[in-house]
């Protein structure tokens, strides 16, 4: 369950904002734009690829990109239940 899954991201102290590059008042368009030229940079089958890194900006850009699952990030991080 995707709730699970950004509540657990709480407890890795992993910020999706900084592995995208946005502050956390960042638009839809911020967010794609800024994980778009990472997604490239970072790609696997670049040369200077990092598939960790690329799969971790995936997995932000899933979750900030989507209003209900950046939401539940809100709640998770500021410590309330859902």
């Amino acid at each position: 369950e995707i709730s699970n899954y950004i509540f657990s991201l709480k407890d890795s102290n992993t910020d999706l904002y900084a592995l995208l590059e946005v502050d956390k008042s960042a638009s839809k368009e911020e967010i794609r734009n800024h994980y778009k030229r990472l997604a490239g940079k970072y790609h696997p089958d670049k040369s200077e690829g990092d598939e960790r890194k690329f799969t971790e900006i995936s997995n932000a850009y899933e979750i900030l990109s989507d209003p209900k699952k950046r939401k539940i990030l809100g709640l998770g991080l500021e410590g309330r239940e859902i």
